[in-house]
């Protein structure tokens, strides 16, 4: 009985790291961020900004949206180029505070009914806010203003 008990729990610790590793690998598919919120999501796109992060930035776009997609990897190419000429530049801490979010087609109030989202920070640097749509249930970065 005593080696059946070790199977068991070897066998639960494995499970238990295999749905781990699983877990991990959808949140870094998705930018490591909550779909469901709009605000989440919008915070992710500006650190991603700020950090020049356009890897991370590319995984908050509908993944439908083959333009967008197409374009974030000019992006990508463009910034990749860049920092192979100037590889001693550090990445700039720009503090941001969430403001408010609004619906973006009304301007007015946001609700569970909203299908665009205009997420507004203070901050001092571009970009002041994030626009996002919502497609399934899931918001995903449009472009920033």
């Amino acid at each position: 009985m005593i080696g059946t008990d070790v199977t068991m729990t070897k066998t639960k610790h494995l499970l238990y790291a295999f749905l781990a590793i699983i877990f991990a690998t959808l949140m870094t598919a998705c930018g490591g961020v909550d779909h469901s919120d709009p605000r989440a999501v919008a915070e992710k796109a500006v650190s991603s900004w700020h950090a020049k992060d356009l890897e991370t930035l590319k995984t908050l776009i509908n993944p439908s949206n083959e333009s967008a997609l197409r374009d974030m990897d000019k992006w990508i190419e463009l910034s990749q180029a860049y920092k192979k000429e100037h590889p001693d530049e550090k990445v700039e801490e720009v503090p941001f505070t969430y403001k408010e979010t609004v619906d973006a087609l009304t301007y007015g109030e946001f609700t569970e009914a909203s299908t665009s989202a205009k997420v507004k920070f203070d901050t001092e640097k571009f970009p002041t806010s994030v626009i996002l749509e919502k497609v399934d249930g899931k918001w995903y970065f449009e472009r920033f203003k």
